[in-house]
C-alpha cells in the first residue's frame, strides 16, 4: 500500500489526509504535526525562511511523521521487494 501526503500552503491537513488513507493515528500526536506543517508554510509566506529551508523542514517533518505512525514503521522496515506486492 502506498500513501502520499501533500505538504504545502494549500494542502489539506495531515490528519485529514491520514484519515482519508485509513492510517491509524493518535489525534493529539498528529495535531502537533498539523500545526508544524502550518507554521512552516506561515514562515515561508511571511518571508522568514527561504523555499529551500521550507523544503528541508518539510522533509524533516515527513521523517518524524513517518516514525510516529505505527503502520509506516512496520512498512519502513520491510525490504523493497516484499513491499511492492502489497
Amino acid at each position: 500500500m502506498s500513501v502520499t501526503l501533500e505538504l504545502g500552503l494549500l494542502s489539506p491537513k495531515i490528519s485529514q489526509q491520514l484519515g482519508d488513507a485509513g492510517l491509524p493515528f493518535e489525534d493529539d500526536v498528529v495535531e502537533i504535526y498539523d500545526r508544524d506543517a502550518a507554521e512552516i508554510s506561515r514562515l515561508l509566506v511571511r518571508g522568514y525562511i527561504s523555499d529551500s529551508a521550507a523544503r528541508t523542514a518539510r522533509k524533516r517533518l515527513m521523517r518524524k511523521l513517518r516514525d510516529a505512525i505505527p503502520r509506516w514503521k512496520r512498512n519502513a522496515t520491510k525490504p523493497a521487494s516484499s513491499a511492492k506486492g502489497e
